[in-house]
């Protein structure tokens, strides 16, 4: 896994370290649920390292507020809002731009053909129709974009904790309630579409999109790789800003569609 790339030598990191970047990791693979009990001596069992290093670990992530502590009963993943989400986005929009546009002044062969192949698991899954591996694709291409850019602010384990929340428990953008935003606020997309014809229509420009990514990177186009990483962000944030200015109150309902009569 990406994460593990990190632990060349765990006898020379730090065991609190060692602890972080295994949450971390637990985290990529799903092993949480948001509101989820995370119970110290468990972790520091299955982890083979102190409670001390597993608790330094898990107060790092508290104050990132990705976890949370409760006195008298522990920690537990956070239930994030939909404005934590606007904000790591916003965040993610500063960052990757910038660090996309740095790789391709470098241009390293091999993280090239590491994003060539994530494109390529991408568009599989997108066949496949399957969720889990596309956003695994997904989270894997811009992650080694940021984590390859030589800019080691933007890849500390903080923002790759962010983008690991951003990529796999949003679950706030389901497809009905990111299609009647798109539809009733863009003026591109044809009145008509169902929710069905609209996911196909996001992921056919989702991978054209990627597709220019690479290419601008591939070919040195420092420029045009920023733009285009600009612009694709952006859209998430957008579409977050009119969730919360329109339909913030359908957030935390959980039939979203049936709420509206949707059909």
């Amino acid at each position: 896994m990406i994460i593990d790339t990190s632990i060349k030598d765990e006898k020379r990191q730090p065991a609190g370290i060692i602890a972080l970047e295994m949450l971390i990791q637990r985290l990529i693979n799903g092993e949480f649920a948001m509101g989820q009990a995370i119970r110290e001596t468990c972790i520091a069992k299955e982890m083979g390292l102190s409670r001390n290093a597993v608790r330094e670990a898990l107060n790092q992530i508290v104050g990132w507020d990705v976890f949370e502590y409760i006195p008298y009963c522990g920690y537990r993943m956070r239930v994030f809002s939909i404005r934590d989400f606007l904000e790591w986005n916003e965040m993610r929009e500063a960052i990757e731009p910038l660090a996309a546009r740095r790789l391709a002044r470098l241009r390293p062969i091999n993280v090239i053909k590491m994003l060539e192949q994530y494109l390529d698991e991408f568009e599989k899954a997108i066949i496949s129709n399957s969720e889990e591996k596309r956003r695994r694709a997904d989270f894997k291409f811009h992650l080694t974009v940021v984590e390859n850019c030589g800019n080691r602010c933007f890849s500390h384990m903080r923002n790759i904790c962010y983008m690991v929340v951003l990529f796999f428990y949003d679950s706030t953008l389901q497809s009905e309630l990111r299609y009647i935003v798109e539809n009733q606020t863009s003026k591109c997309l044809p009145k008509h579409f169902s929710p069905q014809e609209f996911e196909s229509l996001n992921m056919d420009l989702t991978v054209e999109m990627h597709r220019k990514m690479l290419e601008y990177i591939k070919n040195g186009n420092a420029e045009e790789a920023e733009s285009c990483f600009r612009t694709h962000t952006a859209n998430q944030v957008r579409n977050l800003e009119n969730i919360i200015m329109y339909y913030n109150d359908l957030t935390k309902r959980r039939n979203i569609g049936e709420e509206l009569n949707f059909k």
